[in-house]
């Protein structure tokens, strides 16, 4: 058998795989799904030129859950859903949630065992924000 010609030059990562890594991001506590996600993020924030996540124990990390937040630009951000059957590595669906700025995103993620895929910066601000 010959090697594929043409690889892929990144890792599909099976974000449906819930092994959660719970890392520091700039100082904030951070659930990630698991392990392939955490390095590809890593990989992107080297390529920015940001400081590498920190990984910690959950114990650890949720000392580093901020009270409050400041507001700030609103954000969207993505989640999965676990399968109806709640089998590991199913598909199932994916959420979209707002959130009144970034940190407000980081706080809710790791106080509700929920890490994100991704997020971006949004406009109009929607009344309806976490």
């Amino acid at each position: 058998m010959n090697p594929d010609p043409n690889p892929d030059p990144e890792p599909t990562c099976n974000v449906w795989y819930r092994n959660y890594q719970w890392v520091l991001q700039d100082c904030y506590c951070r659930p990630i799904q698991n392990e392939c996600l955490m390095d590809m993020e890593n990989s992107r924030r080297a390529e920015d030129g940001l400081k590498p996540l920190v990984p910690v124990t959950e114990d650890l990390c949720i000392h580093f859950i901020p009270e409050k937040c400041p507001v700030g630009i609103p954000v969207v951000a993505l989640f999965p859903v676990p399968a109806a059957c709640g089998c590991n590595r199913k598909r199932g669906s994916i959420e979209s949630k707002q959130f009144y700025s970034f940190n407000h995103l980081l706080k809710f993620s790791a106080e509700n065992r929920k890490p994100f895929l991704s997020w971006s910066y949004t406009w109009p601000i929607n009344m309806d924000l976490h």
